[in-house]
């Protein structure tokens, strides 16, 4: 049986290779957050450009931007942040957290 978000996986196309540092596997387990998740934020998210990292945001917008695609509404991901860093070839992941205020407190 797959959840909403693996029905929303299987029809999603991410051209950027990511990949997942120590410390944000570490971090996404510790807090829930699966690969899938990151995925989707990194490809629908708000994207920040700030302190040398690039982070995207799941941000109300975001989330009904996903729900018009997909007909399905992921609160679960209502908050969710990606921290990544580029590389040659791909993106890095660097940390990941969930924080609904985290726009206010990036962009400041």
């Amino acid at each position: 049986m797959m959840t909403a978000i693996g029905n929303i996986m299987s029809s999603v196309n991410i051209e950027t290779n990511i990949v997942m540092s120590k410390h944000a596997q570490n971090r996404a387990s510790k807090r829930g957050i699966n690969y899938e998740q990151i995925k989707l934020c990194v490809q629908y998210g708000e994207e920040i450009y700030k302190t040398g990292g690039l982070f995207f945001f799941m941000s109300d917008k975001s989330l009904k931007k996903l729900k018009k695609i997909y007909g399905a509404y992921l609160s679960n991901l209502q908050g969710l942040v990606v921290l990544t860093k580029s590389d040659d070839r791909s993106l890095v992941v660097v940390t990941v957290y969930k924080d609904r205020q985290a726009m206010k407190v990036i962009r400041k």
